[in-house]
């Protein structure tokens, strides 16, 4: 295991078998957890997991998530 940074720039061209995006409430966008997600295109058990705590936040990709999910 290693950490990667938070920029999504930096971690493209990766290819982990396990990501982790912590504290998802402080990601403005979904563009390290889409990154992470493209990188493992290769590996068809690779596992992703965003965790975190509320936050208050609005304005940030779990804030998104939340609203998306709870409309379905």
């Amino acid at each position: 295991m290693r950490p990667l940074a938070a920029k999504s720039s930096t971690i493209e061209g990766t290819n982990p078998s396990l990501a982790i995006v912590d504290e998802y409430h402080l990601h403005p966008d979904n563009s390290v957890y889409s990154a992470l997600e493209l990188g493992q295109g290769a590996r068809p058990e690779g596992l992703l997991f965003a965790i975190t705590t509320a936050g208050s936040n609005t304005i940030s990709a779990a804030n998104s998530t939340m609203i998306t999910a709870a409309k379905s």
